[in-house]
């Protein structure tokens, strides 16, 4: 199977499969990077799709394109469609199952079934306008919502999103972010580097990936059950350990083995 560039990544929690959106279609890998699904996006009636979402307890699977949402079950049926008023920057879900979809300095709030829980106008809060989203349901009592945009990292509580918890000024545009289910560390990537922090903001570790070859990296995604993380990039897809060591990479056409870190 073919892999062009990756649009959105997103990681099955439960069996470490990739899900992975080009322009035109829909790809599911396993673990390894062996193909699993292949489905055509003009089949669920939506357009430039750039923003997927794994729900991690029934392996279902949320997309959206700029003014639709639907749900997908794990073999790419489809569950229901939706749209919304937003222009649609970025999803996540909730480990409760609940989908948070943020537009232009908006974020709404929506159950599984697509019904509309709330909805906050980030105009007075935000500066440069989010365009990555993660939430950090690990602890029930402290909920977190990350937002990133620019040169800018947010954090907030779920409950109330009248005032950012924390405020992290960053070296360099953000291009992705995704969060590490297990600790709520959060992965940070921009032009050049992966950045973590905890969950209370304070800095982990800086992967520098011009080491490692990495062009014009454009999406991230974490995978829980391998402890690693999934980057989109110029030439294809890559995983990589989280001390920066590459696991697998998917080269257009072809599938190059560096090493079998499973």
């Amino acid at each position: 199977m073919a892999v062009d560039q990756a649009n959105e990544l997103a990681i099955d929690a439960n069996d470490a499969s990739l899900w992975a959106v080009t322009n035109q279609q829909l790809l599911k890998f396993d673990a390894s990077g062996n193909p699993l699904l292949q489905i055509n996006l003009s089949s669920l009636g939506l357009k430039e799709v750039r923003h997927l979402a794994a729900d991690p307890y029934d392996s279902s699977l949320w997309l959206a394109d700029e003014k639709k949402f639907v749900h997908l079950n794990s073999q790419g049926q489809l569950l229901g469609a939706w749209e919304t008023s937003l222009s649609i920057q970025a999803i996540a879900v909730s480990l409760d199952q609940s989908l948070w979809l943020l537009g232009k300095k908006r974020l709404s709030h929506y159950s599984a079934q697509g019904v509309l829980l709330a909805s906050q106008n980030l105009q007075a809060l935000v500066k440069p306008e989010p365009k990555f989203l993660a939430i950090d349901s690990i602890d029930s009592s402290s909920n977190r919502l990350w937002l990133a945009g620019e040169k800018q990292l947010l954090q907030f509580d779920p409950s109330n999103l009248t005032q950012p918890v924390l405020k992290i000024t960053l070296p360099d545009v953000t291009s992705g972010i995704t969060l590490d289910t297990n600790s709520g560390t959060l992965w940070l990537m921009d032009k050049q580097n992966l950045i973590a922090y905890t969950r209370d903001g304070a800095w982990l570790k800086t992967v520098d990936l011009k080491t490692l070859s990495i062009k014009e990296p454009q999406r991230l995604a974490y995978d829980p059950v391998s402890l690693s993380l999934w980057l989109g990039h110029k030439t294809g897809l890559s995983r990589l350990t989280t001390d920066g060591t590459p696991v697998i990479t998917l080269l257009n056409a072809k599938t190059v083995q560096l090493s079998f870190l499973l």
